[in-house]
């Protein structure tokens, strides 16, 4: 096992190194996970004593892997909320935050090893931290909230109200307030936490609603433009979401004035929540919302949600609470995340549904296939996302696939085996050349020219050539092994299916075939 001289002297060195002697220090840093309480100390204390650390990307790249496995160490040699509160490694965890400074993008980290023991001194100390020195991104911010949302066992009273200080911050101002919600909600408290700063909050969600109304409006001249708008809507929808929630928890009737304001903005996840707070104070027009907003996909979920935690679950029409409606719902909560589009789209309607055996799951589970569109100021955009055993959508076009393939699109994105990989080129060796060439000339006897091969496909021993290729003057991707030839040709709309595209096809048969003979 390496110790931490090894690793301190691996920091020095890691910018000056190639790609290759970069990632064998990276695979040095692995000894952390097995390292005793005192190796820990001893590496911490390292960081500690020696100069400036800067915030330079190669820098932070080796603190990221070394910090991240020593969450891990700690959460897997301890459970959560079992640590040993012997060491002086909380002490020392704190004072290297604080070296860190706020440029740091991987002092968040510290703040996870820092909660996991859970006890009263450990949590004083993360608020006191989160309320005046919070890290930098949102992101990073939100991270070491989790831990706390996975347990019940621990005081609140060292983590509020003194945490109520971080609202000034609104990287963290969000999941501060979420997580009084969540110690309300779950019945570790008989009164809100924020009760007594229910006029700050009330003050706060009047600030953000406002913000977000103009934000409505806002027309971006540029790329970044866009960009920096987009994060400031994410950031005040999510505010405003936890606002309304605790709002609602706390039960202060002066908070409807500012609540019916919220409902009037254009985000359905904020009318929704605006409502459902509505109804807890007794405004009879919050379920009356609340029923409307049922009616579209993306906010669905969460009014079935409360409308069963609030006790009228009956009074939601059958057909929004159906299996396929609840599909629905999920995709387009999936497709309205920043990971794909950002919003909710413009229409959304079944087009496939079939009940199969799925890589996975033991037992036959429902498939539906979900025609998507987004109407945009220069055109209309669609696709077929999917929903049942994952909730995705591909960027390549699966409009002119029978359901079939669309499905295997779907498996074979999802599918990970070790003895399911590809090989470029490049990489192959004289045999697998070999089986190239032979692919390469069954092809051209079938009519294919212009071959390009761009990979060997290896699936549980079977080989297949992934390649483009013409056919009758169409350009295309083609997958071809011993039994089968497959060829899709490029479409004139944006997300062809590429070569990488047609494999993930055929990975997808190839399961989906073996799950259901």
């Amino acid at each position: 096992m390496n110790g931490s001289p090894a690793s301190l002297q691996d920091l020095f060195d890691f910018a000056e190194l190639d790609g290759a002697d970069r990632a064998e220090c990276l695979r040095r840093t692995a000894w952390v996970l097995q390292a005793t309480d005192d190796q820990l100390c001893e590496l911490l204390q390292g960081l500690l004593e020696i100069g400036p650390l800067s915030a330079d990307a190669a820098e932070e790249q080796f603190l990221e892997a070394l910090f991240a496995k020593m969450v891990r160490r700690l959460a897997t040699a301890f459970p959560l909320g079992q640590a040993d509160s012997e060491t002086n490694v909380d002490a020392q965890i704190v004072a290297l935050y604080r070296k860190l400074g706020q440029k740091s993008n991987v002092r968040h980290y510290l703040l996870i090893a820092l909660v996991q023991e859970l006890s009263g001194d450990h949590l004083r100390q993360f608020s006191e931290l989160v309320s005046t020195d919070p890290p930098r991104l949102s992101t990073h911010a939100a991270a070491p909230f989790f831990p706390l949302f996975r347990t019940r066992d621990f005081d609140v009273t060292a983590l509020f109200p003194v945490l109520f200080g971080g609202l000034a911050h609104v990287q963290v101002a969000t999941p501060i307030l979420d997580l009084a919600n969540y110690i309300t909600r779950s019945g570790m408290v008989t009164r809100h936490p924020a009760s007594d700063l229910s006029e700050t909050l009330i003050e706060l969600l009047g600030n953000v609603t406002g913000r977000l109304g103009r934000l409505e409006s806002f027309s971006a001249v540029d790329a970044a433009s866009w960009d920096k708008a987009r994060d400031q809507v994410n950031d005040g929808v999510a505010l405003a979401v936890s606002l309304c929630d605790a709002l609602g928890l706390i039960g202060d009737s002066a908070a409807v004035g500012k609540l019916f304001q919220a409902l009037e903005l254009g985000h359905r996840r904020v009318c929704t929540e605006a409502a459902a707070a509505l109804v807890r104070l007794g405004e009879k027009s919050g379920k009356k919302t609340l029923a409307s907003l049922v009616t579209e996909p993306v906010a669905r979920l969460r009014v079935l949600s409360y409308a069963e935690e609030l006790q009228f679950l009956d009074e939601i029409k059958d057909e929004f609470k159906s299996t396929v409606a609840r599909a629905e719902a999920e995709l387009a909560c999936c497709l309205a995340e920043s990971t794909h589009f950002g919003l909710a789209p413009s229409r959304i309607e079944a087009v496939h549904q079939q009940t199969q055996y799925w890589p996975g799951y033991d037992e036959p589970v429902e498939c539906f296939l979900f025609r998507y569109t987004y109407e945009f100021p220069n055109g209309t955009f669609s696709n077929i996302g999917i929903s049942g055993p994952l909730v995705h959508a591909l960027t390549c076009s699966l409009e002119d696939l029978p359901p079939d393939d669309i499905y295997s699109a779907y498996a074979g994105w999802q599918a990970e085996h070790e003895e399911i990989f590809e090989l470029e080129i490049n990489r192959l060796d004289d045999r697998q050349r070999s089986d190239v060439q032979f692919l390469e000339q069954k092809l051209g006897v079938e009519g294919f020219g212009d071959i390009e091969s761009v990979a060997l496909g290896f699936f549980f021993g079977e080989i297949a050539l992934i390649a483009t290729a013409h056919r009758q003057d169409v350009i295309g991707s083609v997958i071809a092994d011993m039994q089968e030839i497959f060829w899709y040709p490029a479409v004139k709309r944006p997300g062809p299916i590429r070569p990488e595209d047609a494999y993930t096809i055929y990975k997808g048969r190839k399961l989906l075939q073996q799950f259901n003979p």
